[in-house]
This record gives structure tokens, sequence and C-alpha cells, in this order.
């Protein structure tokens, strides 16, 4: 996309509005042999317009995470957002998920389905992830919101056990659902 261009409105940018959020990203994977290209397009949620759009080339034989924390950087830049507005320290993707690329990528298929109500498919998915790899602590996380009652606490608990190296955003999505499956609404 170029800038200023719009894009065809959807359910996401409708629930980013209804979250008055300012931007929203979009992103995909165009291809993954012999490297990575990765494009995200970022939107301003008030006009739908795209405000800036990029691609990520990895090099043959190089790491998703490592083009992953290469995109994360360009798109803050494009945002012009000042280092001091920066929360929390700027950790490589692998440490906030998974080292595991086959796990990060059914996570990712999980939280995918998972935004379109696919609640059997994301369930799948966030499972087959911690199969692979059973720290992926917003896998847990996702979870307590698709499978049974009786799960739940199980489910909290192992997302708040390997929460410690999550921003604090999700750290913080994580205790809310805490308490609110406990029943602590304020």
């Amino acid at each position: 996309y170029e800038r200023g261009q719009s894009i065809q409105k959807s359910a996401s940018i409708d629930i980013a509005k209804e979250a008055r959020a300012k931007w929203f990203l979009t992103g995909s994977i165009l291809q993954q042999d012999p490297e990575f290209i990765l494009t995200t397009q970022l939107v301003d949620v008030s006009t739908g317009r795209v405000f800036a759009s990029h691609k990520e080339i990895g090099s043959p034989g190089e790491s998703i995470f490592n083009v992953i924390d290469r995109l994360s950087s360009s798109i803050r830049e494009k945002m012009l957002v000042p280092n001091s507005q920066i929360s929390g320290d700027d950790k490589p993707v692998q440490e906030l998920t998974t080292h595991s690329v086959e796990a990060y990528r059914h996570y990712l298929q999980g939280k995918e389905y998972a935004s379109q109500l696919y609640i059997i498919e994301s369930a799948k998915s966030f499972n087959k992830a911690l199969e692979i790899d059973s720290t992926i602590a917003m896998a847990y996380y996702y979870l307590t919101f698709q499978l049974s009652a009786e799960e739940l606490d199980y489910l909290i608990q192992k997302a708040k056990q390997y929460s410690d190296n999550l921003p604090e955003v999700d750290q913080l999505l994580i205790a809310a659902r805490e308490y609110g499956i406990q029943g602590n609404y304020m």
C-alpha cells in the first residue's frame, strides 16, 4: 500500500475503534523459503488510511524471529515514537514467546483463528504450540477463553508461571484474567 491509501473496513478496524485505538497494524508472511518476507501496514483507525507500510526481507536461513525484531524496530521508527515513550525493554521476540519457529507458527495461527472466532481451530493451534513448547504464556492465556471452566485455574496459573519475560501489558492481561476467573471484578 502507498501512504494515505484506504484499506477495506473490517471487523478488526471496528474493534480498534471501540477500543479507542489510534493505530491498527496488519501483516502477513509473503514467503518462507528461501528467505522470510514479511509485510505490515500501519493503519490510522480514525480514517482507515494506511499511514505506513513496510516489507522486511530476511537472509536465506535467517530465523523468522530476527526478521520480526527488525520489522518491529522499523514500525516504531515509522510511528515516530520517541524512545522515551517506549515502555519496557526492547526484547527480542524469542524472549517474549518461544525459540521454536514451529511453535510460534501454531501460536500465531491460534491468534488468527481466535480473531475470526473459530474457537475449535484456535484451541487446536494453541494446544499444538504448547505441545512443541510448553512455556508460551500467552497460549495458555488465550486458551482460558476457549476451554471448560474446570481447566481455567490450571491454564491461568501456567500463563502466570511463564509470564516473567512478557511485556507489562501482557502480564496485566494475565492478572486481569486471573481476577476474572476468581470472580474478583473490583
